[in-house]
């Protein structure tokens, strides 16, 4: 049996924030950036591209990329959400086209910025 694709949001989840990705200039662009959630929050990734795009993760010193990245179709979305208890802290990121061209060692570190605070989603402003 065949894995069936996702069908639109995941239910009980509302993002605290959502992001656009555009094509700038030939660059692929965060609509926000750097996006300030509180933890426990969430962001929304939606690729307003005619491009198939990856989200590239950096690690928590932003020094080297972590094992895996986020794929995002045209025109699709993807929900990253953050541990309620990592708070103060930021998740550094990339946007690539997908397939990329790219080399593993082009991007030593994230140029983007989910900032995570103190509270806790739910309570209080970002």
């Amino acid at each position: 049996m065949s894995a069936q694709p996702a069908q639109g949001r995941a239910p009980g989840i509302t993002p605290s924030k959502t992001v656009t990705i555009s094509l700038v200039g030939g660059v692929l662009k965060p609509s926000i950036d750097p996006v300030p959630i509180l933890a426990g929050g969430s962001v929304e990734f939606i690729n307003g591209t005619t491009q198939d795009i990856l989200l590239e993760l950096f690690t928590t010193r932003n020094d080297h990329k972590v094992d895996v990245s986020v794929y995002v179709a045209s025109g699709a979305n993807a929900i990253l959400c953050n541990d309620p208890t990592d708070a103060n802290r930021n998740c550094f990121y990339n946007i690539m086209s997908y397939p990329s061209h790219a080399s593993p060692n082009d991007n030593p570190s994230g140029g983007h910025t989910i900032q995570i605070g103190s509270g806790n989603e739910g309570q209080g402003d970002s």
